[in-house]
């Protein structure tokens, strides 16, 4: 034999011996086999491996990670915004009601107060003139 032929067996042979420590011991199928038939019998594993189901998320660069990590934060931020702006429209809408009811309460306080000395507060005779014209 020539020494390229003798290079090339080597080569192939190495190559062979390389590819058979990368691949794990066993098939997926043997694996997948092995799952099923330990969750029928009990829920025991009849390995210590595992398969985990499902999509493996592609390792990411740092910089899409950065990228998508100050999106979130933007995104986070606007809507820290939005909520304290209808907070605050929210607070506003009240403190107004409160107003309101306030003075209606003020006013009720007064009418009170004149039915107290004995006097009949306007207020009431226009209720009572409208509720005798109604009847009529």
């Amino acid at each position: 034999m020539s020494s390229e032929q003798l290079d090339s067996e080597q080569i192939y042979s190495r190559r062979e011996e390389e590819e058979h420590r990368q691949e794990p011991e066993g098939s997926v199928q043997e694996l997948v086999e092995d799952d099923k038939s330990s969750s029928h019998s009990g829920g025991k594993m009849a390995s210590s491996r595992t398969i985990r189901r499902g999509r493996r998320p592609a390792k990411l660069d740092t910089k899409v990670r950065l990228e998508r990590s100050q999106q979130s934060a933007r995104e986070c931020r606007a809507r820290k915004k939005l909520r304290y702006q209808y907070l605050e429209e929210l607070v506003v809408s009240r403190e107004k009601a409160i107003y309101v009811l306030r003075n209606e309460l003020e006013m009720y306080k007064k009418i009170c107060q004149e039915v107290d000395e004995g006097k009949v507060p306007k207020e009431v005779e226009q209720l009572i003139q409208k509720n005798q014209q109604k009847q009529e």
